[in-house]
């Protein structure tokens, strides 16, 4: 999973205040795995991998959901839930 950062949704927010992409990455790669991303425990959405295995999600998020330092990832890799956690954190410099 890559470090992700929230920046302020401008110019009006629209549906969300706040947004972030969050991204994860199946080792070894495997295309068509629903991935589910968590914030503060809450789910924010889900993307399916593609053929690298990358998984990216661009959600938005609630004033209470950027005060989290960190997202989760989870999938279900044959049979097997796997899990992994990074920092979010605000964008610097902002975009």
């Amino acid at each position: 999973m890559a470090p992700a950062c929230w920046h302020v949704n401008l110019p009006f927010p629209i549906p969300s205040l706040f947004a972030a992409t969050l991204t994860a990455t199946l080792t070894p790669a495997q295309a068509g795995v629903t991935v589910t991303f968590l914030v503060s425990g809450l789910p924010v959405g889900s993307a399916v991998t593609n053929a690298n295995g990358v998984a990216t999600l661009n959600a938005g998020l609630s004033i209470l959901q950027i005060s989290a330092s960190s997202y989760t990832a989870t999938a279900t890799v044959g049979g097997v839930t796997v899990q992994a956690t990074n920092t979010l954190r605000p964008c610097f410099p902002p975009v």
